[in-house]
């Protein structure tokens, strides 16, 4: 099983056979890191990293999609654009797809999730948890428009602020 520290440059190979289409390494994002994929069919080996991930798809998956996140076991089932997963960090996962795989990648820290998060949500014991594939149009919508500012190359500062969302 993979258990490390993979955010930045290069760590894309761990997990996936081919490298992101469009990243955010070139972005000053603090704690914030972005892909977007287009994967062949791939089996992603067991691992709990010490990020956070939220995979949102952009597409229609017409193979299954086999997850996989203890202790809620497996899952099987099509994918459609706006499914999004959420693997919390150090949690066990795998994933299998048969056809060609097109998704956002969101990674972060645990520390950023928990700073924002106090911002909005009054209490100390605040929690990211799994959740296998299903759909969430305000994540898909914040995701397609991190995707879009890092694609347009418009990052001017270490903050983002969002206008519009799809």
């Amino acid at each position: 099983m993979m258990a490390n520290n993979v955010a930045g440059k290069g760590h894309f190979l761990q997990l996936y056979p081919k490298a992101p289409l469009l990243s955010s390494d070139c972005t000053r994002w603090n704690g914030v890191h972005l892909e977007y994929h287009q994967q062949p069919p791939h089996q992603v080996p067991e691992n709990a990293l010490n990020q956070s991930r939220i995979i949102i798809h952009t597409q229609r998956l017409s193979s299954p999609l086999v997850e996989y996140m203890p202790p809620q076991s497996l899952q099987f089932g099509k994918t459609k654009r706006g499914d999004v997963t959420i693997i919390p960090a150090q949690v066990n996962n795998w994933a299998i797809w048969e056809k060609e795989c097109h998704f956002i990648l969101l990674q972060f820290h645990s520390t950023i999730f928990e700073q924002y998060a106090s911002e909005g949500i009054s209490g100390s014991d605040i929690e990211l948890i799994p959740s296998f594939s299903r759909s969430d149009p305000l994540i898909y919508g914040i995701g397609w428009a991190l995707k879009t500012v890092v694609s347009q190359k418009l990052i001017k500062d270490k903050r983002l602020v969002l206008f519009s969302l799809p």
